[in-house]
């Protein structure tokens, strides 16, 4: 859980996390960014601190203008 927080933490300034959740063995989370490539590289970001993303989603926001919205499982490689 630490470990996961802080690739997040690391990359607050570029994406903003709209829910996170413990879910069996790993987490859900929702993010948004004005910026694809940003979401594309926390995932990878995630994958290099031994984590696989299971799924993951990004489309445009269907409210805000510019926007992505993403959502990612994630859970910790044992």
């Amino acid at each position: 859980w630490l470990e996961f927080r802080r690739v997040l933490f690391r990359s607050r300034n570029q994406l903003r996390l709209q829910n996170l959740r413990e879910v069996s063995g790993g987490f859900e989370l929702r993010i948004f960014s004005s910026d694809a490539n940003r979401i594309v590289r926390l995932a990878h970001q995630i994958a290099c601190e031994g984590f696989v993303v299971e799924g993951m989603e990004v489309s445009l926001s269907s409210t805000e203008r510019n926007q992505w919205d993403a959502s990612m499982e994630v859970r910790h490689v044992n």
